[in-house]
């Protein structure tokens, strides 16, 4: 699950295409079983969690969980194969013991870091999502809860500073994506909203690069048309999921302080007039962006 093949291998140990009937590689059989949950106590997933260590060979001598994340250790670009079962198994963990999973990463901050370093992979990036927002409904512990708060608000920080000219494409678009659901989440609105994070996206914007002016600009547009919807759509049973995200995100910003977003008012305007990224004339009005106007301009 961590190592690639050698050259050598059993076709069945390799990731090459093969015939039907020989379709049962080994590393795909190992994936399915560790993120089987379909029992009321899945046994792997137990086994994962377990901290009792191997007993074979000598490097195997640590717990099963840690020798899965000994993956994000490695130097070179990981193999998109091996990283899309990680993603698999770490996710199914995450949905199944949350709170287990946290407390984990709290413990262990440097497998938080190498994610962001492998950031460039979409499968890596999309576990570092799952772990950054809560399940819905979710109640962490309060002790839990307040080390999860400030080591996500670190990560957020660190997922922002590499949406930067410089960065390679897939790691920009991989953390605008991850950003952009943490703004969908409600539970880092706050932080969010604040100055510093403003701040650190407006530089996208300036920085003219066009993924990070389309990474600063989306992250924009979706505020403001949070806040915009909740004047402007009524709620109803027939809403999207995500039209409803958006509007419970709108109404808990409009109990926030705004004062940093109006204070970027100014300075951001020149920017998003220059640049015709959208159809139509999308500018940011006051906070909030003329929802009206946009989805007009859409349907044209």
């Amino acid at each position: 699950m961590v190592n690639e093949p050698p050259p050598d291998a059993d076709p069945k140990r390799a990731f090459k295409y093969l015939p039907r009937k020989l379709n049962n590689r080994y590393p795909f059989l190992a994936n399915e079983l560790l993120s089987y949950t379909e029992e009321e106590t899945p046994h792997f997933i137990n086994l994962l969690l377990s901290s009792t260590p191997s007993t074979k060979e000598a490097e195997e001598k640590k717990p099963l969980l840690e020798k899965l994340m000994s993956l994000l250790a490695q130097t070179e670009d990981l193999n998109v194969v091996l990283a899309g079962y990680f993603d698999q198994i770490v996710t199914t963990l995450l949905h199944a013991r949350r709170v287990d999973m946290l407390r984990y990463f709290l413990g262990h901050p440097v497998y938080l870091d190498g994610m962001l370093r492998h950031s460039y992979n979409e499968s890596v990036a999309s576990v570092l999502q799952s772990a950054l927002v809560s399940q819905r409904g979710e109640t962490l512990p309060p002790e839990l809860g307040t080390r999860f708060e400030k080591e996500s608000r670190r990560v957020i920080r660190e997922i922002i500073n590499r949406i930067a000219p410089g960065k390679r494409v897939e790691e920009i678009t991989n953390n605008c994506f991850a950003l952009l659901h943490c703004v969908q989440s409600q539970e880092h609105a706050e932080f969010l909203l604040s100055e510093p994070v403003l701040r650190d996206m407006f530089a996208a914007v300036k920085s003219g690069h066009p993924l990070c002016l389309r990474a600063g600009l989306t992250f924009f547009m979706m505020i403001n048309m949070s806040l915009a919807a909740t004047e402007s759509v009524s709620t109803s049973s027939d809403m999207t999921e995500e039209t409803k995200r958006m509007l419970a995100l709108g109404k808990k910003m409009r109990s926030m302080d705004l004062s940093p977003l109006r204070k970027l008012e100014a300075e951001s305007l020149p920017y998003f007039r220059s640049y015709m990224l959208l159809p139509g004339d999308v500018v940011l009005r006051g906070t909030i962006l003329d929802h009206r106007e946009f989805c007009g301009h859409s349907k044209g």
